[in-house]
């Protein structure tokens, strides 16, 4: 009898072993199958040829990582490179989904505020690629930016040579203005009209230039934006107001503008509107600024 059991005990022990040497196969083809469409999802990487750009910044990244012939049509024409033109399709409000398809894209690069969501849903049930950015608002959402498109075209080494690019630049400002004593207060001002004049204040992308340039934001006691006037600017108190040219053209047709003391003593910075947005070119503009204010 005693032998029986053994005789059955040792069966159910080579059946366990069997069946966990089938697991154990099981689970291991399982992991490599994992391996192998891993692998396969890595080899097999985006070759977009037709390519939307809508947003000047995002138009410059993929002109700067080698794909300027790909880029088929944007928003509107780049400032600092009038020579490279392409068909228009607009922005916002004017985007329409059959100015897209007349260009038939395989994928669009867009700043979110300015593709419509039912634009973007035609978009991609027509099996176009439609991807949505945030405008960055300082240097590090910038780097970002780069990085996340560098993934999309396959462009990651590209895309990390203008990082450190970029790095480079900022770190070479960061050496000079690290030796000012004194920050200058400077408060930018955007006019739309000749009778609204308005000052910027942090939460925007000029706050960060202006402090990466050395200065100080006189209009950091506001949020975003507010109007320019008499007593807003005694709380500002500003050593320089900077704006853009286009700006200026408007405000120098205003009678109060041009009476502000600020303004007679000429202490007024101007510089191309482009620039004043955080781009490839931000951490030359904020050295122009620099030169201006400290002269160096």
């Amino acid at each position: 009898m005693q032998k029986k059991y053994q005789k059955y005990a040792a069966c159910l022990v080579l059946l366990f072993c069997i069946s966990c040497e089938s697991i154990q196969k099981e689970t291991k083809k399982e992991t490599n199958t994992d391996s192998i469409s891993q692998r396969d999802e890595k080899k097999v990487a985006k070759n977009y040829q037709k390519i939307i750009c809508i947003g000047n910044t995002i138009t410059d990244i993929v002109r700067q990582m080698g794909l300027a012939e790909k880029i088929i049509a944007y928003d509107q024409a780049l400032p600092q490179d009038t020579a490279f033109k392409r068909p228009k399709v607009g922005y916002g409000a004017s985007l329409r989904a059959e100015h897209l398809r007349t260009h038939q894209p395989d994928l669009v690069l867009s700043w979110a505020k300015d593709s419509p969501e039912e634009i973007v849903n035609l978009m991609k049930g027509e099996k176009v690629a439609y991807e949505l950015f945030e405008e960055p608002q300082n240097f590090e959402d910038l780097l970002k930016l780069l990085q996340s498109v560098g993934t999309i075209l396959n462009k990651n080494k590209e895309a990390e040579q203008l990082v450190n690019q970029l790095k480079e630049e900022m770190q070479t400002l960061k050496n000079k203005t690290a030796k000012i004593k004194q920050p200058i207060r400077l408060l930018y001002i955007k006019a739309s009209t000749a009778e609204s004049i308005l000052m910027l204040g942090k939460n925007t992308p000029i706050h960060a230039i202006l402090t990466y340039a050395g200065c100080i934001n006189a209009g950091d006691s506001w949020d975003e934006i507010t109007q320019l006037n008499d007593e807003n600017l005694a709380i500002a108190e500003p050593t320089f107001l900077i704006m853009s040219t286009k700006s200026a053209e408007i405000a120098y047709k205003n009678p109060a503008f041009l009476a502000l003391n600020i303004v007679k003593t000429g202490r007024v910075i101007t510089i191309p509107e482009y620039k004043m947005n955080m781009s490839l070119q931000t951490p030359k503009v904020a050295q122009e600024i620099y030169k201006k204010v400290y002269g160096q």
